[in-house]
Formats: C-alpha cells, structure tokens, sequence
C-alpha cells in the first residue's frame, strides 16, 4: 500500500527544508525507524535481531518478553553510530519489501527528507521486489541532472564514461564519510571519456578537448559558446582540488556535488546532441542504483 499523503502535503502547507543532516543520526530519525518497523510488521524480536545483526553484537538472552525486548531494541539504536543507523533503516526496508501492508521506502523518504537529511533509500522501479540501497541525496537540480544520466550515456554507446559517472554517484554515497575527491575525479573522467568518443580523439586530455567544443564539426563539436568554457574550468577545478591536493584544502561535499550536477548535465547534452538512440531498446539497467 502506498503512503497517503498527509492534509498538510495535500495542501502544500508544508515544504522541504534544505539538506542540513547528512553525517549524523538525530533521535528523531533512530526514533522514528523503530516506529516504521513496527508498523512494517517486524515483531521486536525480528527487530532486534536485525539489529543485531547490522551493530554485530549479541541479544540480550535474558530479555525475553516483548516490553523488555523493545527496550533493549531502543537501547542499541540509540547508542549506535550514526552510520549504522542508515544501514538499519536500509535493511528494515529490504526485510520486510514483501511482506509489508506500508510503502516503506516512501515512508523512509519522507522521513528523511521532513528531517533535512541528505540521504534517500533508491529502489530500481523496473525490478519487482528489488533491493534497495540508501545513496546520496543532492539538491533539486544534482537529482534531476543525474537521475538517468549513466543509462543514458550507455545508450549513447559511452559505457566506459558511464560507469566513471555511476561511480561518481557511489563516491558521493559513500558512509561515513563521502569520498569527494573521488567523485570529482569520477565525473570528469566520464566527461572526457565521452567528449573523446564524439570528437574521435581517443588521446586528447580534458584540458585540450575543451579547446575544441565550439569549433566547427568535424574538427569539434560546434558548442555553443560559452558551455566550452565551462568544460575548461571544470577540468581546470578538478586539477587544483581533486587531482593535485594541497593539504587540508579537500573540497567540500557541495562542491563535489556541484561538479557532479553540471559534468553530468553536459554528458546528458551531448549524448542527446551527437548520438542517436535506439528507442526500442529495453531499459535495463545493470547497476542497482
């Protein structure tokens, strides 16, 4: 069943605040999973034996009742690394995706985002059943430019560009700690893999194929003046703060976001501009998320 939307989300009294938590777990969120267990019809026996599970440690075998057990269940949460609650909350989702009478990974969601968490539980929506994974949750436009954008480069026939930009995604996902540099690094090498297919250059850095976006085809791409500029200054950035470090100079989450959302949107550009698709081909997806 799907989650209803509340009278306030109806009626958009209501709005999202902006991503404030994202390596930390508030009580709210450690309070709030236990609730949407229970409701997912895990028992507190089931429960804690999850939990168990995720902290690597032994149940209480001297708790045996139920009020006990859930107190013991809350005990564990509550005293648990913030990053293990985010792997509770994952597999609350992936042990109960069958069984359950909620939508859990709407209500994961909404809770996530109704606390200004950075996170989101993705389920692949071709796959029935399918396991989900918590990832990285950007602002409005980092969700809308990389939604599709690794697909989307496989089937412009850029596999290699597209598997550096998925795991740009992964590197921004990563707990406890995102991996920024790795996904700045990431995203510009799935940039300059894809501009090297289309100018046909296989040898060229991304500092000289920038040179030669806005010049006329066959000897460039022909793009429009200033988006050449922006690929310089991408590849410019990425050399000073990713590629060639200074010490205690690493580059914040939202600017490995930034570049993330603006490498991704120029590879959704490009692939749609010089490749052609094959509408009939069936949209499956070899990455989880």
């Amino acid at each position: 069943m799907r989650r209803d939307p509340s009278f306030s989300e109806r009626n958009k009294y209501t709005s999202e605040p902006e991503i404030n938590i994202r390596e930390s777990a508030p009580k709210e969120l450690r309070d709030a999973i236990i609730r949407i267990a229970y409701k997912a019809r895990l028992s507190p026996e089931a429960l804690r034996d999850l939990v168990c599970d995720v902290l690597i440690v032994s149940p209480n075998a001297g708790n045996w009742s139920e009020d006990y057990i859930k107190n013991e269940v809350r005990d564990l949460i509550h005293n648990a690394k913030w990053y293990y609650i985010y792997d509770i909350a994952e597999k609350v989702y992936n042990e109960t995706r069958f069984n359950s009478y909620i939508k859990v990974d709407d209500e994961i969601n909404s809770l996530f985002r109704k606390l200004g968490i950075g996170w989101q539980l993705k389920v692949p929506d071709r796959y029935r059943g399918s396991i989900g994974h918590i990832v990285a949750r950007g602002s409005e436009a980092f969700e809308l430019a990389t939604k599709n954008v690794p697909l989307t480069m496989r089937k412009a026939g850029t596999p290699t560009a597209a598997k550096e930009m998925h795991e740009a995604l992964l590197d921004l996902s990563k707990r406890p700690k995102a991996d920024v540099t790795g996904a700045i690094q990431h995203a510009l090498a799935g940039l300059e893999c894809a501009i090297r297919e289309y100018t046909g250059t296989p040898k060229d850095t991304l500092g000289k194929l920038s040179k030669k976006l806005a010049l006329p085809k066959p000897l460039g791409l022909d793009l429009p003046r200033p988006l050449d500029e922006v690929v310089y200054k991408l590849w410019g950035y990425a050399s000073d703060n990713a590629r060639h470090l200074n010490e205690g100079k690493e580059p914040s989450f939202k600017e490995a976001e930034f570049v993330v959302t603006i490498s991704a949107s120029l590879n959704s550009y490009l692939a749609h501009s010089f490749k052609k698709f094959d509408n009939n081909e069936e949209d499956t997806d070899e990455w989880p998320f």
